[in-house]
């Protein structure tokens, strides 16, 4: 399943990409897409997607998933960002 997901990534990818797993078990997906955006996707333990972020322009979208729907979704500008790419922290509620 996990192969699955991050071929997709992959394939909307130029750049390399990069796996990293987190603290809590969730697999984090990096790269750039083919538009030259800064792309990331974030995984739980059971290999679902519950979060995606890409930041172009500096103005970021992001999507949260549960069990596979969109729960909430939107966009920001943050034109103070010298870098894109920067660590981002997700946090859940209890």
């Amino acid at each position: 399943m996990l192969v699955l997901g991050v071929n997709a990534v992959i394939a909307q990818t130029k750049q390399d990409v990069e796996l990293t797993r987190l603290e809590n078990g969730e697999i984090k997906v990096q790269g750039t897409d083919a538009l030259g955006a800064d792309v990331f996707v974030v995984y739980s333990n059971e290999l679902v997607k519950v979060y995606q972020e890409r930041t172009l322009n500096s103005v970021t979208t992001y999507a949260r998933f549960d069990n596979g729907q969109v729960v909430d979704y939107g966009s920001f500008n943050n034109p103070m960002v010298g870098n894109a790419s920067a660590p981002v922290v997700i946090a859940e509620k209890d």
